[in-house]
C-alpha cells in the first residue's frame, strides 16, 4: 500500500471512529416517525427510479419542511428503506444519505449514516462538503427513521449550517453511497441526476428559510416546476407550475438549456400557477425562474424514431426512410441479432436518407439510428427481410 492511499484510508478511518463513537453513546431516538410534509407541499427535489443501483439509497424525492420558527429538518427518500449497508467489503463498511444545498459562499450537507449490522439506528452530522475535499464533518445531529418501500430518514438541520431565517438556500441535491474505499464513497445516487457528483448540474428547487413557519416574504418564496412527457420524435410538451406565496401578473422565466439555450416566458394567474406548451426536440434541461428564485431542474429525454423502406435494383439494395427528430447521427445496417453493423453511413441534415449496399445476404435487417452527442435516445426500425 503507497504512502498516500496509506493516508487517505487512515483518514476515512479517523471520520470513522468518530461517527462509531458517536453510534455507541447514541440512545434509539431514531424510532419511526412519520415523515414531515414538504414546504409548500411538493418536494424540492425529485429523481427517476432506479437509476441507483441499490434499492435502499436510490433516492426518489427530498424535501424541506418547517415544524416550528427556527427549526428546519431534510427528509431524504428512497425505493427500499432498510436503513442498513448492501456491501461488507469496503475499506469502511456502511452507507450514507447526504442532503447538501449551498447557503452564502459555502455547500453545507446534512447526513444520516447506517454502520454494519445496526438494527435500524443511523447517525446524523452535519458539516460543509466540496467536490476536492469531500464531506468536512463539524458535528452530530438528530433525526429519525421511517422504513420499508418509500421509506424516510428526517435530518434535523442546525442552524450552524447557515440557515438563519431569511436565507435563501440554493443547488440542493442529494448524494447516496454504500461503503467508502481509498478513493472516497461508492457513489449509488445523485438526485435529481445521475450517480456521481460530477456527472450532472441539475438541482432541487431553491428554498427560502422561514416562509413556512412565518408571515410569507412580500417576494417569491419558491417555485413548482412540472413537465409533461415529450413525443416520439420530440414536439410540444405541456409545462406548468405554481409561485409561492401566491400572486397573479408574476413573470416566470422558463430557461431551455439544450444545444443552445432558449427562455419562454409566462405569466401566473391569481392563485400563483402558470402553464403553457414549448418546443422541444433533444434533450433539454428545464428550470423556471421568478424573482431570482429557481424551480428545480428538470432533464427531458426524446425518445427518436426512424422508419425503413428497401428495394432491390440490379444487385443492390437500397435503403431509404427518415428519422425523427431531425438532428445529426449515426445510420447503422445491422443484421437482427448481430452486433456488427454491415453498414454504417450519417445523417448531417435534415431528416431522410439513402443507405445503399451491394450483394447483401439473405436475413433479417434492422437500421438503427443514433442521434450524436446522446441528443436524442437510439431508434430501432422494423424488420426488412432480405431474400
Amino acid at each position: 500500500m503507497t504512502t498516500d492511499v496509506r493516508r487517505k484510508v487512515s483518514a476515512w478511518l479517523a471520520v470513522a471512529s468518530v461517527l462509531v463513537a458517536g453510534f455507541l453513546a447514541a440512545t434509539d431516538a431514531a424510532a419511526a416517525v412519520a415523515a414531515p410534509a414538504p414546504c409548500g407541499g411538493v418536494p424540492q427535489i425529485t429523481d427517476v427510479s432506479g437509476d441507483g443501483h441499490h434499492s435502499s439509497s436510490d433516492v426518489l424525492a427530498a424535501w424541506l419542511s418547517e415544524p416550528a420558527v427556527g427549526a428546519l429538518q431534510a427528509t431524504i427518500q428512497v425505493k427500499s428503506g432498510s436503513w442498513l449497508p448492501e456491501h461488507d467489503d469496503a475499506v469502511i463498511n456502511g452507507s450514507g444519505f447526504a442532503f447538501l444545498f449551498t447557503a452564502g459562499a459555502e455547500t453545507h450537507y446534512v447526513r444520516a449514516t447506517a454502520p454494519p449490522a445496526n438494527g435500524g439506528v443511523l447517525l446524523y452530522d452535519y458539516g460543509t462538503w466540496t467536490l476536492a475535499g469531500g464531506f468536512q464533518r463539524a458535528g452530530d445531529t438528530t433525526g429519525s427513521i421511517v422504513p420499508g418501500p418509500s421509506g424516510t430518514v428526517t435530518i434535523d438541520v442546525p442552524a450552524a449550517t447557515g440557515t438563519a431565517i431569511g436565507t435563501r438556500l440554493t443547488n440542493l441535491f442529494v448524494l447516496t453511497y454504500d461503503g467508502i474505499g481509498v478513493d472516497g464513497p461508492t457513489w449509488v445516487d445523485r438526485a435529481p441526476g445521475g450517480t456521481v457528483p460530477t456527472e450532472d448540474s441539475t438541482f432541487g428547487a431553491d428554498f427560502l428559510v422561514g416562509a413556512c413557519s412565518s408571515p410569507p416574504p412580500a417576494g417569491a418564496a419558491s417555485v413548482q416546476l412540472s413537465a409533461g412527457t415529450v413525443p416520439v420524435g420530440g414536439g410540444a410538451v405541456a409545462v406548468s407550475g405554481r409561485v409561492l406565496p401566491p400572486r397573479a401578473g408574476v413573470a416566470v422565466s422558463l430557461a431551455r438549456v439544450a444545444r443552445r439555450s432558449l427562455v419562454s416566458r409566462f405569466t401566473t394567474v391569481a392563485d400563483g400557477t402558470f402553464s403553457g406548451f414549448i418546443p422541444v426536440r433533444e434533450a433539454t434541461v428545464l428550470r423556471a425562474v421568478v424573482e431570482g428564485v429557481q424551480s428545480q431542474s428538470l432533464s427531458l429525454r426524446v425518445r427518436s424514431r426512424i422508419s425503413v423502406r428497401a428495394h432491390r435494383v440490379r444487385g443492390t439494395w437500397a435503403f431509404t426512410g427518415d428519422v425523427a427528430p431531425a438532428l445529426p447521427g449515426r445510420l447503422l445496417l445491422l443484421r437482427v441479432g448481430g452486433f456488427t453493423p454491415v453498414k454504417r453511413g450519417r445523417i448531417v441534415t435534415g431528416h431522410r436518407y439513402t443507405m445503399r449496399v451491394r450483394d447483401l445476404a439473405r436475413g433479417r435487417y434492422q437500421m438503427v439510428w443514433l442521434p450524436t452527442g446522446g441528443r436524442a435516445d437510439r431508434a430501432v426500425s422494423r424488420t426488412i427481410r432480405v431474400r
